[in-house]
């Protein structure tokens, strides 16, 4: 029998998405900045043709059709560890200090305020496409071009259309022509493949995703030493959480090439702590950042970059800025396979692009102080899909539709020609906000929640969760002051 310790404070996707037409130009010139993450950041331009970068040169391009001439471009976010089916939830305001991850879903404070809530849009109403609309929206506004998480929540892989899904598996709408091979486990004990004795196809999985260790008590160490027993551990193992785990557990999985996926928000919202990654940095472990989920974690990869800035800080700096930066782009891409084609800028490469205002004279730190309002365009696979208006507009007019504005920026998206449901009716963003803002004040859902905000400076109830969270540490309680 499980034990829980609580501590309580006083005070599904179907695939039916069309195939969606190019709508960028035959080439594209970035000029500025460029953050290849594979060497030093330099002055240049980056061209492309269709899908690819067709080549980048050291010297910036000058013409006046170049889309962007002063800004600085970086691989585009990479995100591997998230639940996208919630991302239209606000942050939940926890009971407690949890032990593990099997404890707060057990509390039925959750249970009623998330899965409830989560259930009836997907059962009762029948919003899996809006949802799923929003959440990609949402990813894109802060810089994310590829996401994790459709196939576990839905049982079926999500047809992306605006950033990419991670476990998209059919051959049409295959990232880079390979479908996806993985395997996402959300308990090792009770994974269908495990309890099976199919071990060696978790092994043969590229990649195996494995929540693991996500707590502080003895049951989340000991899943550790179960995957240890049962010689699971390998180059395709791509750890998520651990925050359960110590230096010896990290010079295991770094022995067998294995990756750790870091969600700090998320952590210290349920457990107090968070994972110790400057352990497992000396271990050798590859680290990526992921955002987690809306119920407990960052909206993006921009917002939870803020929080392992903070906590990097707070601990000693093991890591340089540089280092954050590959945790949202080179790491990730190469922990699921995918460091041949994204997560670095180079000739040949898929044209997987985030391009950001100029904010500090390092680009890495750059990065890390970016926030929403900072993302000028988002390109994935050579398609410019989101951005700042105008900038949009100058670039390939027709089809932009406004999302919202954040920072006094006007942000748009492109849904024209890219997506119908299955009964081809078409789907603009506006009515996805309608449809899902009516859903909230259905009588079964009045006074549980309401759509979360695409932005998170605009998002008071964020930052006021933070703020009066016992689990959070003093130096993360002012978060908000990094979106001022």
């Amino acid at each position: 029998m499980r034990s829980c310790i609580l501590l309580l404070l006083v005070a599904t996707v179907v695939g039916r998405y069309a195939a969606a037409p190019l709508q960028t130009p035959k080439e594209l010139i970035l000029s500025g900045t460029i953050v290849p993450m594979n060497g030093p950041p330099f002055q240049g331009a980056v061209y492309i043709r269709d899908s690819l970068i067709e080549r980048v040169v050291r010297n910036p391009y000058r013409g006046a059709d170049a889309v962007v001439r002063h800004a600085l471009i970086y691989p585009g976010l990479i995100d591997i560890h998230n639940h996208p089916l919630y991302n239209v939830l606000g942050l939940w305001r926890a009971r407690g200090t949890y032990a593990n991850r099997y404890c707060w879903r057990n509390d039925s404070a959750y249970v009623v305020d998330v899965k409830n809530v989560q259930d009836s849009l997907l059962r009762l109403a029948h919003l899996a496409t809006e949802i799923g609309i929003w959440a990609e929206v949402r990813a894109l506004a802060g810089g994310t071009v590829a996401l994790q998480g459709w196939r576990l929540d839905s049982g079926q892989a999500f047809r992306g259309i605006l950033a990419r899904n991670v476990e998209e598996d059919s051959p049409l709408y295959a990232n880079f022509g390979r479908p996806w091979t993985g395997h996402v486990s959300i308990d090792l004990t009770t994974d269908t493949l495990f309890v099976q004795g199919r071990l060696n196809v978790l092994t043969r999985a590229r990649p195996w995703i494995l929540h693991l260790a996500e707590g502080t008590d003895g049951e989340s160490r000991g899943e550790f030493a179960t995957l240890a027993i049962t010689n699971l551990i390998g180059p395709n193992l791509v750890l998520i959480h651990g925050v359960a785990l110590d230096f010896a557990a990290f010079r295991r999985l770094s022995a067998r090439g294995a990756h750790l996926v870091w969600s700090p928000l998320s952590n210290f919202l349920l457990y107090g702590k968070t994972t110790q990654v400057d352990s497992a940095k000396l271990a050798g472990v590859s680290i990526s950042l992921g955002s987690d989920w809306a119920p407990s974690g960052s909206k993006n990869l921009l917002g939870e970059l803020k929080v392992a800035d903070r906590w990097n800080k707070q601990h000693g700096t093991p890591f340089s800025d540089e280092e954050l930066a590959w945790m949202v782009t080179r790491n990730p891409a190469e922990a699921i396979g995918w460091g041949d084609r994204v997560g670095m800028i180079s000739k040949g490469n898929i044209a997987d692009l985030l391009v950001l205002d100029s904010l500090n004279g390092d680009p890495y730190r750059n990065l890390i102080e970016a926030t929403e309002r900072n993302v000028q365009l988002v390109m994935v696979g050579g398609d410019l899909v989101y951005g700042d208006a105008a900038m949009l507009r100058r670039a390939d007019p027709g089809g932009w539709e406004i999302v919202g504005r954040v920072g006094g920026r006007t942000k748009a998206v492109r849904l024209t020609g890219k997506l119908h449901t299955s009964d081809t009716t078409h789907v603009t963003f506006a009515r996805v906000r309608r449809t899902l803002r009516s859903a909230f004040r259905q009588p079964w859902l009045l006074g549980r929640a309401g759509l979360d905000s695409l932005f998170t400076a605009q998002d008071s109830t964020f930052f006021l969760r933070i703020r009066s969270s016992r689990n959070v540490p003093t130096w993360l309680k002012d978060l908000e002051s990094s979106y001022r």
